[in-house]
Parts: C-alpha cells; sequence; structure tokens
C-alpha cells in the first residue's frame, strides 16, 4: 500500500473513531428525531455514510 492509501486510510479510522464516541453521548431516541439538515436524522446521516464508505473502499 502506498503512503498516501495508508494515510487516508489512518485518516478515516480516526474520522469513525470520532463519529462512534460522540454517538455514544446521544441520549436514546435522539438519532431517529427530525432536525433541520441536509438528512433529517441522524441514523439517515449514518446511513449515508456507510453507503458512501461502499462506494468508495469496496466497489
Amino acid at each position: 500500500m502506498n503512503h498516501e492509501a495508508l494515510r487516508l486510510y489512518e485518516y478515516h479510522v480516526w474520522a469513525n473513531e470520532k463519529v462512534f464516541q460522540r454517538l455514544q453521548e446521544v441520549p436514546e431516541g435522539v438519532s431517529e428525531q427530525e432536525v433541520p439538515s441536509v438528512f433529517p436524522t441522524i441514523t439517515q446521516t449514518l446511513a449515508h455514510i456507510l453507503k458512501t464508505d461502499y462506494v468508495w473502499l469496496w466497489l
């Protein structure tokens, strides 16, 4: 793996860890509450991230 690819992978891991840490702070039920944003809920935002990861990492 070239150095740039490794650096990007390490950033990806770091960023996901930060997201998971913050999600642990979210009270139960809040992830489905609608908010004025690009994606109406936290769950829909996470689904978008997962789908994007799938496209970039496995296709």
